[in-house]
């Protein structure tokens, strides 16, 4: 017997003891408060639908490592749970699960329907996701992309440089659209000059900073149109007061 033939035994052992201490040290992973509530798990997840490779649940467990169900616990009131999973590709997903029925129970989740949880998705690339349809086409590398109603008390869009705001339609250089020629303009086209027709926003959508100062260009070129046709009817008026 050669030392090859000794070795392997030990080789063999040294083997079998790793696999039940990596098996050990993921039941290990999860934590248990008092009354057997699961309050907190930590372990691998792979996951066909998620494409996850592990995951943090406050309440809501994995029963498997390979593609199974998703359990919560019930302590009468509330059966609720959330999770932070971890992506094969590097991403970082947070989901939620609201508590139904918490008097029979806890809730079991089938793996398939854990996309429907998500709520927000931190991509590898930076952007983040809030809801689960990402944005697509020309705005698929937006930072940020929100599927839903937003509402804010306060948003502030900056200007990129000091042309980027319309006041230079004040400027003495500035040529004004005649009013006939813009009449023609609309009649053909059917939307004003720059502005984006309703097939273009429902292709892309608006860029709210562009449409701001687009319109309070128009606005502005309005503005002294009016000035304009008031002088004219001042001249006619004072014509008419000499005859």
């Amino acid at each position: 017997m050669n030392y090859k033939q000794l070795l392997r035994p030990l080789f063999i052992a040294a083997a079998l003891v790793g696999a039940t201490s990596a098996a050990q040290a993921q039941q290990e992973h999860k934590i248990y408060a008092d009354n057997s509530l699961n309050s907190l798990g930590i372990g691998s997840s792979f996951s066909y639908n998620l494409w996850s490779t592990s995951y943090v649940g406050f309440n809501l467990n994995k029963q498997n490592y390979w593609t199974s169900d998703w359990k919560t616990f019930s302590d009468g009131g509330n059966n609720g749970a959330s999770a932070v999973v971890g992506g094969i590709g590097g991403s970082l997903m947070f989901l939620t699960l609201p508590t139904s029925n918490a008097v029979a129970g806890g809730q079991t989740i089938s793996d398939v329907n854990m996309p429907n949880l998500v709520r927000m998705t931190l991509h590898p690339d930076g952007r983040l996701q809030i809801g689960n349809k990402r944005s697509i086409g020309v705005h698929q590398d937006a930072k940020l992309s929100v599927h839903g109603k937003v509402t804010a008390t306060s948003l502030y869009i900056l200007a990129d440089g000091p042309g980027s705001w319309a006041d230079y339609v004040f400027d003495k250089e500035y040529r004004l659209t005649p009013l006939p020629e813009l009449e023609r303009y609309v009649q053909q086209n059917h939307h004003l000059p720059e502005v984006p027709t309703t097939a273009d926003v429902a292709a892309n959508g608006a860029n709210l900073g562009e449409m701001n100062v687009l319109l309070l260009k128009k606005v502005e070129e309005l503005t002294l149109h009016l000035i304009e046709l008031n002088k004219q009817v001042q001249q006619l008026q004072s014509a008419q007061a000499s005859k």
